[in-house]
């Protein structure tokens, strides 16, 4: 089915890519830096746009690159509190104790936003329920 909305896809493609599918074009774009150093898999993440994610996860995206305050997909999808999300990029082994600028791991965010199915995911995929955010002498509760 050709729509508008791929036609308006297709056409945000250079045009000296006008030539290539879309797969192709996915390893030269896939890591590209936008606004605060966002890499479309954290758009992506934060959206809640898990199709999206695997496809971009299967084309080579780096699943735990780092935006300009340290955040990763991870903290992205967990900000949103979008499960779907969150298990698509645990699934690919998405390092759930990298911390932001803040010492803040996704489960902190996950438990400060008060995600208790987020929470629940994190840590049955490993999250240290004791981290301590840096700076601070007691662990997240």
């Amino acid at each position: 089915m050709t729509s508008n909305a791929t036609r308006r896809h297709s056409s945000a493609i250079p045009s000296h890519h006008s030539g290539s599918s879309l797969d192709q074009s996915i390893p030269f774009y896939g890591d590209a830096k936008y606004s605060e150093g966002k890499t479309t898999l954290h758009i992506c993440a934060e959206k809640g746009h898990t199709n999206v994610l695997r496809f971009l996860l299967d084309h080579g995206a780096e699943l735990d690159a780092t935006d300009f305050a340290g955040r990763t997909a991870l903290h992205y999808a967990t900000t949103r509190g979008h499960t779907d999300s969150v298990s698509v990029l645990l699934e690919q082994g998405a390092d759930t104790e990298l911390a932001d600028e803040f010492g803040r791991t996704p489960l902190h965010v996950a438990v400060e936003l008060g995600y208790e199915a987020v929470v629940r995911l994190l840590v049955r995929e490993g999250a240290d329920p004791n981290a301590r955010i840096a700076g601070s002498t007691q662990p997240q509760s």
